[in-house]
């Protein structure tokens, strides 16, 4: 599932739905974030998922 929340600095983040297993590599994170149209992606700490973030609209 996709979700989308705000945090304080007004960044949005979605959880990438074209990253495939256990998000290690931020870089690789960060690809297909910004192929996606997203500024920037990081890998969560505890699940390990692909985060994609933008500034919200």
């Amino acid at each position: 599932k996709r979700a989308m929340r705000s945090a304080e600095a007004k960044t949005c983040e979605v959880e990438s739905g074209k990253y495939k297993g256990l998000c290690i590599k931020r870089n690789n994170c960060v690809e297909i974030c910004q192929s996606d149209g997203y500024a920037y992606g990081k890998c969560s700490k505890i699940l390990r998922r692909c985060i994609c973030l933008k500034p919200c609209n």
